[in-house]
């Protein structure tokens, strides 16, 4: 079973060379290559084997944390409340089942890791850990129960210009921060943005994040149509520009209580896009 860094450990054959030695074989793989590696006894083997995998975090989520209730499920598993045993703190613990994954999957699960890793600022969520075993992946989070952007302006209707300018600040802070990593979100909507109990924004979901040089750009299509920047509908390159089209769409919908392009179909959305 693949890790989430592109690599797994599997245990393999024992061959018989002669009446005195026998090969432990056991491999290190990723999708592109293998490597093939060898003790001469079974204990040694398991040792190996045991130390890669705890390398590539591939140990028991119980050691370290408790598991609570489900606070939300999606394709490839749910997320829990969390608590760290060493110190109490709660924390968010998502779930993915390998078995539902495919190898895209693990692509996207991969970006939105690297993406995070990066990160450590007060307007994007906090990646804490890593930690996987055969059968599931476990990204520790910072604990954010007070629901989306989107739940959090209908639960409110049309926001004080006051407020919505704070939510506006905190969300340009978190892109001018990425933009010094080259980060490109890609999918920046009300959805994947999380609030505090304060009203702090805080950029998730990073999924389809890409990292850009300076001078690079990108044509394929990625993110939610009604949030997509006309360069990106039409197959001209893009750059972090992107993202800010996005955040011109999401101050719309939050001064005015709707989107600013109408329609459900592609073609609308188009049209309205480039009037």
């Amino acid at each position: 079973m693949i890790n989430i860094s592109g690599y797994f450990v599997e245990e393999k054959e024992c061959y018989q060379i002669d009446k005195k030695y026998t090969l432990y074989e056991f491999i290190l793989c990723t999708q592109w290559e293998k490597r093939t590696l060898y003790t001469i006894n079974e204990e040694e083997r398991k040792l190996w084997v045991a130390a890669l995998r705890q390398a590539l975090k591939c140990s028991d989520i119980y050691n370290n944390y408790e598991l609570g209730e489900v606070i939300g499920k999606g394709a490839f598993g749910e997320v829990r409340y969390g608590k760290i045993k060493e110190n109490g703190k709660d924390v968010a613990i998502k779930t993915l089942l390998k078995r539902k994954m495919r190898m895209k999957d693990y692509d996207l699960f991969r970006n939105e890791i690297e993406a995070l890793k990066l990160c450590q600022h007060p307007n994007i969520v906090q990646l804490y850990e890593v930690i996987e075993n055969l059968d599931n992946i476990y990204i520790v989070m910072e604990l954010l129960n007070f629901g989306t952007l989107k739940e959090y302006l209908k639960s409110r209707n049309r926001l004080p210009e006051d407020e919505a300018k704070k939510i506006i600040r905190g969300i340009v802070n978190a892109l001018e921060y990425l933009g010094k990593f080259g980060i490109v979100h890609r999918d920046l909507k009300p959805n994947n943005i999380l609030m505090t109990e304060e009203g702090i924004p805080k950029l998730a979901d990073f999924g389809l994040a890409i990292l850009l040089g300076p001078s690079q750009k990108k044509k394929e299509f990625a993110g939610t149509l009604d949030y997509t920047c006309p360069e990106m509908i039409i197959g001209l390159p893009y750059g972090q520009e992107a993202d800010l089209w996005s955040l011109g769409v999401i101050t719309y919908n939050i001064l005015c209580d709707k989107l600013p392009f109408r329609g459900q179909e592609y073609e609308k959305i188009r049209m309205y896009s480039f009037s």
